[in-house]
């Protein structure tokens, strides 16, 4: 993805394209056969103040969000992780992300089938990523999905 100025509404280029490219180039890693994964900082739709992540590393499903920006002012974040497989039945969530509206990096949360009932081998899993601003507003965005194979 390639971040112009006018969409980081804030000018700080820099910032915003490194985290994205750090964000897809950790989500986009695999092991064994799984297969998908990567990040979503909302395509084309405009500006992002979240990414949402997942990837697979051998049996663990590793789920993250990077916070870009946090000025609207944000109030909380919150992730789920979806099993696409079993009617987008949540496998795991936490609803208010410990430090969550800080930038930057959070998780990512190693999730198996031993702490984490709903986490199959072979099943397809997404993220979602809320930011709930003070307004009332928030951004939510879907990741791409990770078939978990190992």
């Amino acid at each position: 993805m390639v971040v112009t100025a006018a969409q980081t509404q804030n000018g700080d280029y820099t910032r915003i394209a490194e985290a994205v490219g750090t964000a897809s180039a950790l989500g986009t890693a695999t092991a064994h056969a799984s297969s998908g994964g990567g990040c979503n900082d909302g395509g084309g739709s405009g500006y992002s103040y979240v990414v949402a992540c997942i990837s697979a590393s051998g049996a663990k499903l590793e789920p993250n969000l990077y916070v870009l920006d946090n000025s609207p002012p944000c109030t909380s974040v919150s992730i789920w992780v979806n099993n696409a497989n079993e009617n987008q039945l949540t496998v795991w969530s936490d609803q208010t992300v410990n430090n969550g509206c800080a930038l930057g990096i959070h998780g990512p949360w190693p999730l198996t089938s031993a702490n984490t009932p709903g986490i199959v081998d072979g099943d397809t899993y997404y993220v979602y990523v809320r930011m709930n601003f003070r307004s009332g507003g928030y951004e939510l965005l879907e990741s791409p999905t990770e078939v978990l194979k190992y």
